[in-house]
């Protein structure tokens, strides 16, 4: 009898304690995930502000961190990109889909895979003054490798609970 009380409450304190994480950690990506798109459009319209104002080469100039920048001229061909370093060997660009849609609306924000980076990306895409186009992006390598650390914790604190659910129970 008390083996059975305690299977039902050691697993049963485990089953909710394993559903309540996991929905936690479903709920903290996605508000990492939207918190990194919101300060990807905040850089994106800032970067586009200087680049009109001081010139293409000025992005040359910058440190972008977890960020990607690509300058894009109207034909598609690359001018620059902060994670490349022979940006001019580059494929033509013309037919990204943040491309097309920021030179003919003047805005873009997708989310696609990067044949260049090979992880899935997020691009935000605005066009200049000089038509030319600024894209900004990030990779969910950022987004993940957060999601990760929390998972990492998270099964700490299943075990230690589970040990601490398995003293009670008992």
């Amino acid at each position: 009898m008390t083996s059975k009380v305690f299977k039902s409450v050691f697993f049963s304190t485990l089953l909710f304690l394993i559903i309540g994480l996991a929905s936690a950690l479903w709920f903290a990506h996605g508000l990492m995930k939207n918190n990194d798109e919101q300060l990807l459009n905040e850089y994106t319209e800032a970067l586009a502000n200087d680049v009109n104002h001081f010139g293409k080469d000025y992005a040359k100039d910058l440190s972008y961190g977890s960020f990607r920048v690509t300058l894009i001229d109207p034909d598609g061909k690359v001018f620059f990109d902060s994670k490349v370093k022979n940006a001019d060997q580059l494929p033509n660009h013309g037919d990204r889909k943040e491309f097309v849609e920021a030179l003919n609306n003047g805005f873009s924000s997708v989310e696609r895979y990067s044949e260049t980076l090979g992880t899935k990306t997020f691009y935000d895409a605005v066009k200049l003054k000089s038509g030319e186009i600024l894209r900004t992006s990030f990779t969910t390598k950022t987004v993940f490798s957060m999601t990760w650390t929390l998972l990492l914790c998270l099964i700490g604190i299943v075990l230690i609970s589970a040990m601490i659910s398995a003293f009670i129970a008992y």
